[in-house]
């Protein structure tokens, strides 16, 4: 007797889109991480999944859509949660930590997502770029916003810079993807205490109260 699936059952067997296209999305982060975008084909993508490199083909029309969906999704998410963590009450001050401390833990919970975003962007096209970055809402200007309206209420020293400062803390935070060990039972927040009692006492006016 064949053992071969008609038609009918292979269909019956096939994964929904949906799921086939987070796991096409999740190997193909994994290899980026580890190759870099350069180093990463098609080929090896479909290989860890298990399927043939044309199949890949009924969901993208090159490489490049891959990355772009990968660098899109994660940026989006991560700015969805800082946009709550500036959003939440208490003065400038208090916000600010929440988003140091809030953005700290988003890259530890997805490290290799946001290794790939950091480090793959250049690897767009620069309209591609400018389509994931140019919203009216961006990471630095959060920060730049939420640090005047501290100089507003005197509660952040009046001599900063908040475009500059934003920036400053900004590449500080992101740095942290290289050397933060989320796998180890409170590592993430103990960096994430840390920077935000280092940075926060750098920012914070000489008649401000802890």
């Amino acid at each position: 007797m064949s053992t071969i699936p008609t038609r009918n059952q292979a269909s019956a067997v096939r994964k929904p889109r949906e799921e086939r296209w987070s796991e096409i999305l999740d190997a193909a982060t994994e290899l980026f991480y580890h190759k870099g975008y350069e180093g990463t084909s098609l080929q090896e993508i479909a290989e860890k999944l298990g399927i043939m490199k044309g199949s890949l083909y009924y969901y993208i029309r090159s490489k490049e859509d891959i990355l772009f969906v990968v660098l899109n999704t994660t940026h989006q998410a991560g700015l969805e949660n800082m946009v709550r963590m500036a959003g939440m009450g208490g003065t400038a001050l208090d916000r600010l930590r929440n988003m140091i401390v809030g953005h700290i833990q988003y890259i530890g919970d997805n490290l290799i997502r946001t290794a790939v975003f950091l480090n793959e962007m250049k690897s767009l096209p620069q309209e591609a770029q400018d389509r994931i970055l140019g919203g009216e809402v961006s990471y630095p200007k959060l920060f730049e916003n939420v640090l005047r309206e501290g100089l507003e209420e005197g509660t952040i020293k009046g001599d900063l810079d908040p475009r500059l400062t934003a920036t400053i803390v900004l590449g500080s935070l992101n740095s942290t993807y290289r050397w933060l060990h989320p796998e180890r039972a409170g590592n993430t927040q103990k960096v994430a205490d840390y920077f935000s009692r280092i940075l926060i006492t750098g920012l914070k006016s000489g008649n401000t109260e802890d």
